[in-house]
């Protein structure tokens, strides 16, 4: 039987309202939840939201908001999670869960374009793809969806099987294994059975995964679960796949085979390493009956942003932005690709690579060696990480210390790669460029 907060939470849902965790991002009839945070109790600021037109607001205590509107829980987020499950039952759609250790922003950006040309789609936003960003998701489906797809995130072995009952994925799409967040995962097999859990669960429920080939950890996962025909499996080569460069801008193009039918994708996305990206995206909305020819049309219009394989031209420099997540599999396709771009003067300014735990130092040096040989010297090394690994007079602190440098030392008319973990802010010194 429903208790009488889950009948004001779903009514005030069904009402149209949407989930709020931010208080200054809540309208008329929006339902707001009190998260705590690192650095503050998101339940403080309930009675703004009461201001601002909530029709409930959740709360950790009685004395952060009072009144008929107000529901006291131990746990907000505990029962923003149930609302989601709550919410994704009453959708009979496909939702497909992506995770990977690089690459599933872009892939999700990619296939959302391409699937809203035949489609109503929901879809993760930026990033937010963890407990808070998945339910939070997944509690804002429109009524009237047709297809969802979500980000999953993952630092620890058991991460993603929690997502996955939440959002119920009725298909799966690992990007790629790597080397991400040893700190929680341990090594690279941990790395593997945490990001399986999304094809564990495909597995287990009957849905369909669209497995990489070519990414032999990814497709090592697929032989583990035995997914043998519930996986529709793509790569690189199964599509005739060609590579180039816009003569102007290096941005990439893409040229694929689909049905007998020879497609070229000319993106907005810096990187040879995003291909796979962009085959993935046309994949799966082939496999959703998205026109072909829409589905490239609309993949070549998305423009970047956030830092993500994203092409910044300023008054000085050509700066390839992709500062928002790094790690060593990441790090390294980012330079390979980098020095293939026509430069006479190229630059790198590389940030730390965190959460790599007891591998921290190894991978580190490995970057600095490959980065080292690349470039000649001309790369700059930002974060404690790096100490004692690059070369001292190239190293910085934190981007702040190299951002004076910068100032005192301008670049101009070179190409510049600016890549690192967004915690350490390497996009404050893009200004300096």
């Amino acid at each position: 039987m429903l208790n009488d907060v889950d009948v004001r939470l779903r009514s005030a849902l069904l009402r149209g309202g949407k989930v709020r965790v931010d208080s200054r991002e809540v309208r008329e009839g929006d339902l707001f939840f009190g998260l705590p945070g690192e650095h503050f109790d998101g339940s403080q600021f309930a009675e703004k939201a009461l201001e601002a037109g909530a029709s409930v607001v959740v709360v950790r205590g009685e004395g952060f908001a009072r009144g008929e509107k107000t529901i006291v829980s131990e746990s907000p987020l505990q029962l923003l999670q149930e609302m989601a499950r709550w919410k994704r039952e009453q959708l009979r759609v496909p939702v497909i869960g992506i995770t990977g250790s690089s690459g599933k922003t872009t892939t999700k950006e990619l296939l959302v374009s391409a699937l809203s040309t035949s489609m109503r789609v929901a879809a993760t936003e930026g990033n937010l793809n963890n407990d808070i960003g998945v339910p939070l998701t997944v509690a804002n489906f429109p009524q009237d969806l047709g297809i969802a797809v979500v980000e999953m995130g993952a630092s620890h072995i058991g991460d993603i099987a929690k997502l996955c009952d939440i959002a119920e994925p009725t298909h799966g799409l690992i990007t790629s294994v790597g080397k991400a967040h040893l700190e929680g995962f341990g090594d690279i097999e941990g790395v593997m059975r945490g990001k399986g859990e999304l094809f564990a669960y495909i597995k287990r429920t009957g849905g369909v995964t669209f497995t990489r080939k070519d990414d032999e950890r990814v497709f090592e996962m697929a032989k583990r679960i035995h997914l043998g025909c519930m996986s529709v499996g793509y790569s690189l080569a199964e599509y005739g796949t060609e590579i180039t460069h816009d003569v102007d801008s290096g941005l990439l193009g893409v040229s694929v085979s689909i049905g007998g039918t020879r497609y070229t994708v000319r993106t907005q996305l810096v990187g040879d390493y995003n291909a796979i990206n962009v085959v993935a995206a046309l994949h799966v909305a082939y496999y959703f009956n998205v026109p072909v020819q829409k589905a490239c049309d609309a993949i070549e219009a998305y423009v970047p942003s956030n830092h993500r394989s994203q092409l910044i031209r300023t008054e000085r420099n050509s700066v390839v932005a992709d500062c928002y997540n790094a790690n060593p599999s990441s790090m390294l396709a980012a330079l390979d690709s980098f020095v293939q771009r026509k430069a006479a003067f190229r630059w790198a300014f590389l940030g730390e690579m965190r959460e790599m735990g007891a591998a921290s130092a190894s991978v580190h040096s490995e970057i600095v060696k490959r980065a080292e040989r690349l470039l000649d010297g001309n790369v700059f090394y930002v974060g404690a990480a790096f100490h004692g690994v690059s070369p001292a007079e190239r190293w910085f602190r934190d981007a702040e210390e190299l951002r004076l440098y910068l100032q005192r030392n301008p670049i101009e008319r070179a190409e510049i790669l600016v890549k690192g973990s967004h915690g350490v802010g390497l996009e404050l010194v893009l200004g300096e460029l």
